[in-house]
C-alpha cells in the first residue's frame, strides 16, 4: 500500500527559516464512518491575496505536532480584487472515528526530494500517466479515425499487475459522455473533441489532473466539461463530467459512464442499492437483464476475467441531473447497460435517454463523478477489494478549513 517514506519526504526546517513561513489556516480532518483510513488524500480549496503567491515556487504544507507533510497545490486561478484561488491535496492516516487538526503554512522552501510513483510523459492533450498499478494512455493514434482526434480522452489502460492492456480496437476506450439526434446515424461526444477550447494540466507528487471544456462536436447546444484525476500509489483514477444544455435539442440517445473494451473479460458483476451483489458470466446475463436492468444508481459495476483474476470497475460517486432551478432534467428508461460490441467487445454505460426521441430543454444539466478501479478478484472474498474502496470513496473524510489570516 502507501509507503510514507517513498511518497513524501518529511520536511524539517532550520530555525532561521521558520520566520519565512506564513500560516494561512487550520484543517480539521474527521473520520465519521468507523473506517480505518491509511494515507488517504484530502483536498481543500481556499484563496489568498495574490502577493502572497507572487513566487511560483511557494508551496503549502501541513503540520501536525512535529510532523510536516508536503502538500501539492493545484487548480490555481487568478481572481478579481488581487486574489488567487487554489486547491491543496495531501495524504493523512486517521483511525476509525478519529479527528486530527493540522496547521497549514505557506512556505518558500522547495521540497526537491519528494518521491512518487506518479509519472507523466508527453504534453498538452497527448500524455500518458502511470503509477505502480496502471498506465493510462490519453494520446491520439492517427491509424484509426476513432482515436485520431486530440481529445485528451482515455484511449487505453495498461494494468501492470496482470500485464493486460484494456482498449477498444478502432475507438477510444473511454467514450463518454455521448449523445445522438434521431436524424443522425452515429453518436458524438467528448471523445470526438479535437483540441478542446479550454485545457489545463496540473501535475505533482500526488496528483495529475487534466481539465477540459468546450462545446460538443457537431452539437453546439451542449457545453461539455471533463476532469481526470490520477493519483500516486492508488489503483484508481477519478473522472468528473458535466453536460450543460445551452439550447434545447431533440435527442434519441444520451449516455455517460461508458467504457468500451475488447474481449478480455468473462464475467460481469454489480452491486444493488440494497447491498446484494450479482455475479454472472456474460453468456448468462441476457434473461436477467431483460427482466431486471441494472439501475442507474447501482453503487458499482465491474468486468473481470475468472481465470486470470484481473478486474476493472466503475464506482459511482455521484449522479446528478438537476438543473439550476432544482428540476430534474429529462430521462427516458434510465439504466446501466451491458452491451456486446463487434468482434467480442464488451462495454458498460449509464443510459440516460434510451433510443426514444426526447426533447432536452435549455438549462438541462447532467453531472457525474465516477472512480475507475483496477483490482484482482479475491479467492476467498471475491469482491473484497472493490468493497474496501467503495466504502471509503463513497464515505469520504470530513475536511473543514478555517483561515487564521484575516486577509485570507
Amino acid at each position: 500500500m502507501f509507503d510514507l517514506k517513498k511518497i513524501m519526504s518529511l520536511i524539517f526546517l532550520p530555525i532561521c527559516l521558520i520566520a519565512q513561513d506564513v500560516q494561512i489556516g487550520q484543517i480539521r480532518v474527521a473520520e465519521n464512518f468507523g473506517l480505518q483510513r491509511h494515507h488517504e488524500y484530502v483536498v481543500f480549496a481556499t484563496q489568498l491575496e495574490k502577493k502572497l503567491l507572487s513566487e511560483p515556487r511557494f508551496h503549502v504544507y501541513a503540520k501536525n505536532d512535529s510532523e510536516k507533510i508536503y502538500c501539492q497545490v493545484f487548480d490555481q486561478e487568478n481572481l478579481d480584487y488581487g486574489r488567487v484561488r487554489f486547491s491543496v491535496i495531501f495524504p493523512v492516516s486517521v483511525n476509525a472515528s478519529e479527528s486530527k487538526l493540522y496547521d497549514i503554512y505557506l512556505t518558500n522552501i522547495i521540497n526537491e526530494k519528494t518521491v512518487s510513483d506518479l509519472q507523466i510523459l508527453g504534453s498538452a492533450h497527448n500524455i500518458t500517466i502511470e503509477n505502480d498499478f496502471y498506465k493510462a494512455d490519453l494520446t491520439r493514434n492517427e491509424q484509426y479515425k476513432g482515436q485520431a482526434s486530440n481529445s485528451g480522452q482515455l484511449r487505453r489502460l495498461f494494468i501492470k499487475g496482470s500485464g493486460v492492456v484494456l482498449s477498444r480496437r478502432h475507438n477510444r476506450m473511454h467514450w463518454a459522455p455521448n449523445f445522438q439526434r434521431p436524424t443522425e446515424d452515429d453518436y458524438r461526444g467528448m471523445a470526438n473533441w479535437d483540441f478542446p477550447a479550454y485545457y489545463k494540466l496540473d501535475k505533482g507528487a500526488y496528483l495529475v489532473q487534466t481539465k477540459r471544456q468546450d462545446l460538443a462536436p457537431e452539437y453546439p447546444e451542449i457545453l461539455l466539461t471533463g476532469t481526470y484525476r490520477f493519483y500516486a500509489d492508488k489503483p484508481y483514477f477519478r473522472f468528473f463530467s458535466c453536460m450543460e444544455f445551452q439550447q434545447g435539442v431533440l435527442l434519441s440517445l444520451l449516455r455517460n459512464d461508458e467504457m468500451t473494451m475488447d474481449s478480455l473479460f468473462t464475467h460481469v458483476a454489480y452491486k444493488k442499492v440494497n447491498g446484494q451483489i450479482v455475479d454472472l458470466a456474460f453468456s448468462d446475463r441476457y434473461d436477467l437483464f431483460e427482466q431486471e436492468p441494472i439501475k442507474s444508481d447501482a453503487p458499482w459495476v465491474c468486468f473481470y476475467n475468472e481465470k486470470e483474476k484481473y478486474a476493472f470497475a466503475s464506482i459511482r460517486i455521484e449522479y446528478n441531473i438537476l438543473d439550476a432551478f432544482g428540476r430534474p432534467s429529462p430521462e427516458y428508461r434510465p439504466h446501466t447497460k451491458i452491451s456486446d460490441g463487434k468482434r467480442g467487445g464488451k462495454y458498460w454505460n449509464r443510459i440516460i435517454i434510451n433510443e426514444h426521441p426526447t426533447f432536452v430543454p435549455k438549462g438541462s444539466r447532467y453531472f457525474e463523478e465516477n472512480v475507475y478501479l483496477v483490482f484482482k478478484i479475491n479467492d476467498k472474498e471475491k469482491f473484497k477489494e472493490i468493497e474496501y474502496w467503495t466504502k471509503r470513496l463513497t464515505s469520504p473524510l470530513t475536511v473543514e478549513y478555517r483561515s487564521t489570516n484575516k486577509k485570507n
